[in-house]
């Protein structure tokens, strides 16, 4: 079985730049790697996933109410087998898709690792990281710097 891992920080703690620093690495050592992002995420235009740092990516499937094993499975079976799934602003699935990652990892194999926020503005979970934190294999910590602190 596959690794479900979460990486979570607050805003601005570079989740987006690590996520594509590290997706970056997979093809040059011949890796497939596949790029999904939630719709609601639209901060750089609807497919583009982008860090405030400049490095940007094309996500591969934009997900909105659809199951996300679902897609996957289709994308695996239309193209090719992935060796890793990276997951950007995966706060904003809901349980179910999470549960549906997690799915991935043990019916296809496929390591899933998301990047995202932990809690909102009021320190309150969101129904995706809550989920997460339930069911992760592993949780990295995107350590930054406070601005208050």
């Amino acid at each position: 079985m596959s690794t479900f891992c979460y990486n979570h920080g607050t805003v601005s703690s570079a989740k987006t730049m690590n996520l594509l620093v590290a997706m970056h690495s997979y093809p040059s050592h011949g890796k497939q790697c596949l790029l999904i992002q939630p719709v609601i995420d639209t901060r750089s235009g609807r497919s583009t996933v982008a860090s405030k740092c400049g490095l940007f990516a094309i996500a591969d499937i934009v997900v909105e109410n659809e199951n996300v094993f679902d897609l996957v499975k289709n994308k695996v079976d239309q193209t090719a087998i992935f060796d890793v799934i990276f997951v950007d602003e995966v706060q904003f699935f809901t349980s179910d898709q999470i549960d549906q990652l997690r799915s991935i990892t043990i019916d296809l194999d496929i390591p899933v690792i998301c990047y995202g926020l932990r809690v909102d503005f009021r320190n309150n979970l969101f129904d995706g990281s809550k989920r997460l934190l339930e069911i992760a294999d592993e949780f990295v910590e995107v350590k930054s710097v406070c601005s208050c602190c």
